[in-house]
């Protein structure tokens, strides 16, 4: 009686052959689903990255904010230096937040420029105030003008500066993402 031996372990090789073909393109397979998942995982990383990224980047924007205000704007003498050093540490507000916060920061920078330029104008009047020396008719009249001026400025910023008003504008903006 004679021995047959089986196809898949044919010694010429040609049933090894597809076994290890099929072997070979299951690994291929596999290895392909493995860097699929991989590569979405990555995504999926990287896009958490990106938001909590651009969380901190509006979180700067907003302290130097509440920084500038808590520290200089309740007070009536406005200093440039300032209001310019805090006006630069906002441009970032140009990329991570829509247009009212941008506009919020402009209004704030331009009330700070009007309130100092109503100093160096009205400053010799307030001087006179200041050492009791007496005004002339268009003086008063000026520093009645002056007065009135700094008055809605100085209002118009303490508003803006008040919790409510303040939050609101970023409010839309410092929630932490819920995809972290």
């Amino acid at each position: 009686m004679e021995v047959v031996p089986a196809v898949c372990f044919d010694v010429t090789g040609v049933g090894v052959n597809v076994w290890s073909t099929a072997i070979i393109a299951a690994f291929t397979v596999l290895l392909f689903v493995w860097q699929w998942r991989q590569f979405r995982l990555s995504r999926t990383v990287a896009r958490a990255n990106y938001r909590l990224s651009l969380y901190e980047k509006r979180l700067d924007v907003f302290y130097a904010l509440k920084t500038y205000f808590d520290e200089h704007v309740f007070k009536s003498k406005v200093e440039m230096e300032n209001a310019r050093a805090m006006y630069r540490s906002t441009i970032a507000a140009d990329y991570v937040f829509g247009e009212e916060v941008r506009q919020f920061i402009d209004q704030l920078y331009k009330i700070e420029v009007d309130l100092n330029y109503l100093d160096g104008k009205c400053g010799h009047i307030n001087n006179k105030v200041e050492l009791q020396v007496e005004l002339t008719e268009e003086e008063a009249a000026d520093r009645a003008q002056y007065v009135n001026e700094n008055t809605a400025l100085l209002t118009r910023r303490f508003k803006m500066g008040s919790e409510d008003q303040f939050y609101a504008v970023f409010e839309d903006y410092l929630n932490l993402p819920n995809e972290l």
